[in-house]
C-alpha cells in the first residue's frame, strides 16, 4: 500500500468487521500525518467493537508515533514492539515485548 487512502479502503473494511485488527506496519518506511491519521480515525470508528495493534514498526515510524504520542491517547489503539526478534537456539536471549 503506498497511500493513505488505500490504507483507509482497507481498515474501513476491518473496522466494519470490529474484532481485533492487527496491522503489520514492518515494510512501512514512512508515515506522515495522514497515515497517523487514518489508523487513529480507524481506532475510533470501531467504537468499543474491538482495537487496532500496530506492530513490526521500524525505528523511522517508530520515532514518529512516539513524538506525536499515539500511545495512550485512544483506547481502542495499541503498539506492539519487540526487543529482540528472535529467541536464540540456546534460548538465552528471550524475546521481550512491549504493548502501550
Amino acid at each position: 500500500m503506498s497511500t493513505a487512502s488505500e490504507l483507509d479502503e482497507v481498515l474501513d473494511v476491518a473496522v466494519e468487521h470490529g474484532g481485533t485488527i492487527l496491522v503489520d506496519v514492518s515494510e512501512l518506511t514512512f508515515m506522515d500525518s495522514t497515515g497517523i491519521n487514518a489508523f487513529l480515525r480507524a481506532a475510533v470508528s470501531l467504537r468499543g467493537r474491538g482495537c487496532l495493534i500496530l506492530h513490526g514498526e521500524q525505528d523511522r515510524v517508530r520515532r514518529v508515533l512516539d513524538l506525536v504520542r499515539v500511545d495512550g491517547s485512544i483506547s481502542s489503539l495499541h503498539r506492539v514492539t519487540h526487543d529482540v526478534a528472535l529467541d536464540s537456539p540456546n534460548g538465552s536471549n528471550r524475546e521481550r515485548s512491549h504493548v502501550s
